[in-house]
């Protein structure tokens, strides 16, 4: 009975000797890829789990904050040098089908499919401030609005780059945690929800300044 006992014990603490390396080795591999900042102790806790989210968010994966093994697969690419697969899209669920007419449809003109808007390529400012004003805004104002978002996002201790009014990854990871935190959707843009909530949007009432190009600007928003 003893040795069954101890057997049981042993079996136990190498399981949780084994989780522990585990952890210890997702911590040190996320902290070095930018996604965790706590001390790699082999500990679970809120931390590593915020952490494993934004991964998961980043990579395409399931978000659930645990170490499952889509999660542990990918990180042990990123241990072996190589990078991890791309997660496959879901297929679209197919249109209802449409009703035969009684007539020949060759002359008839086929319903239009419009595909879901995506933020545009080649182009940085438009993409982060894509469905914004500031989509368009003349490029001294999308880059004076970036700089004040950097100033928060670094005075939150979120963001440690420049504060240049340029986009990059860093910047884009930055805004990712502020999101995270604030419980906003994590889409790595300055959206209106994000802007809403660093007070980078105009207020009424505001009065207008002069742009570099000679328009007047309400706090980022400009007019003829």
């Amino acid at each position: 009975m003893k040795r069954t006992i101890f057997c049981l014990l042993l079996l136990c603490s190498l399981a949780a000797a084994r989780a522990d390396d585990q952890v210890r080795t997702a911590q040190q591999i996320l902290k070095d890829q930018g996604f965790f900042y706590g001390a790699v102790d082999g500990q679970n806790g809120a931390e590593i789990s915020a952490a494993i989210k934004r991964y998961q968010i980043r990579n395409g994966l399931e978000v659930t904050g645990q170490l499952n093994q889509q999660t542990l697969s990918a990180l042990q690419s990123i241990s072996d040098g190589t990078e991890p697969a791309p997660a496959a899209p879901q297929p679209a669920s197919p249109p209802p089908p449409q009703p035969t007419p009684a007539t020949s449809t060759s002359n008839q003109e086929l319903p239009l499919q419009v595909p879901p808007q995506q933020p545009p390529s080649g182009n940085e400012y438009a993409a982060i401030f894509f469905k914004t004003p500031y989509e368009v805004a003349p490029r001294e104002v999308q880059e004076n609005t970036l700089r004040r978002a950097q100033i928060r996002l670094n005075r939150a201790g979120l963001y440690h780059g420049p504060n240049d009014g340029r986009p990059g990854p860093g910047l884009s990871q930055a805004i990712i945690r502020y999101q995270a935190d604030g419980g906003l959707p994590q889409t790595g843009r300055l959206d209106m929800r994000t802007l809403a909530g660093m007070d980078l949007l105009p207020r009424s009432g505001q009065p207008p300044e002069m742009s570099p190009g000679g328009r007047r600007v309400y706090r980022g928003i400009w007019i003829q």
